[in-house]
């Protein structure tokens, strides 16, 4: 269970699309040509020359990329500690500048450092980003010393880089290195494109293949002349389930006699679809992963003890409508309890809830909107949750008796 928790958090946390080499370590860094630069002060040009003498930490994010805003908090906590340390931090986005500053000012969860904005995507290009986040560090003569994730940033780190001494950074994560898990995403991602020179594209592609049980498990979704397409790569049954929002996987049943059998299926999978609405999918989704993994898969009713979600009075007032917003996510971070919520409903935060207290939570706030807001969410019980919901949300947990759907599996013989 650990390590499947490990798994979810890479998952939310490199929102991975086409992959590729970045700049090579030890080369000149690319010229910086931002379309507009915030929050610099005034007159400051953001140029290797100008920026000559500082280390510069370049970081690639998108309002989009649930992963890049968890970091958020951690880059701010470093631009904190390293002031006045000859570090420069730029948050370098290629989104209209209009939309990154209204969502950070709904998430209430404002970047610290330099905002440079790359409308033009000549800098994305140039430093050939194609996953997110992505971190490029640049020393004080302009050269990248390392192309990297923000979790790889430490205080230690950079203070030593700032002194001019020789600074390595680690590039493991549990157990593959960055370069073997994205040029494993990219074999996938090259295996299962669609569509060639003859004849027009398909409108509607679904793929489901074998996934390896040894391999890291990634997901990562992208825009591509308008169709999204997702690509999940070495997950299993329940990982899976989680990640397409197919059914919570704290409510399927295996029994203890087919739980290795079942658990040990690992697909990779390949959607290319006009709408990304994964919620609309679902069933088709549900029925091909059980058709592809050979399961048998019942749904059943039983009583059982729940949580509900029920609104308080300030909910009007504490929720922050999102409707607007063209993605949709809620990711939390079990290593410190992290919540962001972006374009989510209500309901997709039942199913972080669900695998944090291990009974079902049901939304009975009547709320069917899509919502913003960031939190810090308490370990404990329901009760330890409330003091947390009542004050960020307007929301509260109350235990109840009700009936719930299952699902369960089973594998016939062979």
């Amino acid at each position: 269970m650990f390590k499947r928790c490990i798994f979810l958090y890479l998952i939310s946390l490199f929102s991975l699309r086409a992959l590729a080499d970045g700049p090579q370590v030890g080369q000149a860094a690319p010229p910086l040509t931002f379309t507009e630069l915030q929050q610099a002060p005034p007159g400051a040009v953001a140029s290797w020359e100008a920026l000559k003498g500082k280390v510069v930490v370049l970081e690639f994010w998108a309002t989009w990329c649930s992963g890049c805003v968890q970091q958020i908090p951690h880059m701010n906590q470093l631009i904190s500690d390293m002031s006045g340390k000859g570090i420069q931090f730029i948050a370098v986005d290629d989104e209209e500048p209009a939309v990154a500053t209204k969502f950070l000012d709904k998430m209430k969860m404002p970047i610290q450092g330099w905002l440079g904005f790359d409308t033009s995507k000549k800098i994305i290009e140039a430093y050939n980003v194609r996953s997110f986040p992505c971190t490029v560090v640049v020393d004080a003569q302009g050269r990248v010393v390392a192309v990297t994730r923000p979790p790889m940033l430490t205080k230690e780190r950079l203070l030593a880089l700032a002194d001019g001494k020789p600074v390595t950074f680690p590039k493991e994560i549990e157990g593959a290195s960055y370069e073997e898990m994205l040029a494993a995403a990219n074999k996938e991602f090259k295996a299962t494109a669609s569509g060639g020179e003859d004849g027009p594209k398909p409108l509607f592609v679904l793929s489901i293949r074998p996934g390896d049980p040894h391999g890291v498990t990634t997901m990562r979704s992208q825009k591509i002349k308008g169709a999204t397409v997702i690509d999940v790569s070495n997950a299993n049954l329940l990982t899976l389930y989680s990640l397409l929002q197919v059914f919570p996987s704290t409510r399927v049943i295996v029994s203890a006699e087919q739980s290795t059998r079942i658990l040990a299926e690992y697909l990779s999978l390949h959607l290319e679809a006009p709408s990304g609405d994964l919620e609309r999918m679902a069933p088709m989704l549900e029925q091909a992963i059980h058709l592809a993994a050979g399961i048998q898969a019942h749904r059943m009713q039983r009583e059982e003890e729940v949580w509900t979600l029920v609104k308080t009075d300030a909910a009007d007032k504490l929720l922050t409508a999102a409707q607007d917003l063209p993605y949709s996510y809620c990711n939390y971070n079990p290593q410190d309890g992290k919540v962001v919520m972006a374009g989510a409903k209500l309901e997709m935060l039942d199913d972080k809830l669900e695998s944090l207290l291990k009974i079902p939570v049901l939304n009975e706030t009547g709320l069917t909107g899509k919502y913003i807001a960031n939190f810090d969410l308490p370990a404990g019980d329901g009760q330890a949750i409330n003091a947390v919901f009542e004050k960020k949300l307007g929301l509260r947990l109350v235990k109840a008796n009700r009936t719930v759907e299952h699902l369960k599996l089973e594998m016939p013989e062979k």
